[in-house]
């Protein structure tokens, strides 16, 4: 059997998978990591395939690198639907899940580098960079590699839109 799992609308922590935001994730607005790992812990008790809906906005980086790293683990089949919208850390999310995406023909992807503020001397400074540069290479990486994608539009300095080809 197949299970379909969502990533829609604000990619968050496990803090907001509470009732008081039940309706919240039901209607897509949040998508809490705790949430899409219990999905994902019980697609693999039942022994079954996931598809991974994603429609996000991204969200909370660390809470999406946690839903990276379980969809990396899954054991079972798995694949990734993008929607008409993935941005920043849903993008990345699809841009390093390791299997196949698939995406409809007006999807449109957006991602970004890195960004950081730091306090401190001239080697917080250096660390920071280095931390950043360490970041940002997979990001940048992963459309030169090929991967379906192309270009279509630079948005922000440091911001790049990508369409998936539809073959």
């Amino acid at each position: 059997m197949t299970r379909n799992i969502r990533i829609s609308g604000v990619i968050v922590g496990a803090e907001a998978d509470e009732p008081y935001f039940a309706s919240w994730i039901e209607k897509g607005v949040i998508t809490p990591e705790s949430h899409f790992t219990r999905q994902l812990a019980e697609a693999a008790e039942a022994g079954d395939d996931v598809v991974v809906e994603i429609n996000s906005y991204g969200g909370d980086v660390m809470a999406g690198n946690q839903m990276l790293a379980k969809y990396q683990d899954f054991k079972g089949g798995k694949r990734v639907v993008l929607g008409s919208f993935v941005a920043s850390m849903a993008a990345n999310f699809a841009l390093q899940c390791g299997s196949t995406v698939h995406a409809h023909e007006n999807t449109i992807m957006l991602f970004h580098s890195a960004r950081s503020t730091v306090d401190g001397g001239a080697g917080a400074m250096r660390d920071e960079a280095t931390m950043i540069d360490q970041i940002n290479e997979p990001i940048k990486a992963r459309p030169r590699e090929g991967g379906g994608l192309e270009l279509i539009s630079g948005h922000r300095r440091h911001d790049v839109a990508m369409q998936l080809n539809y073959p």
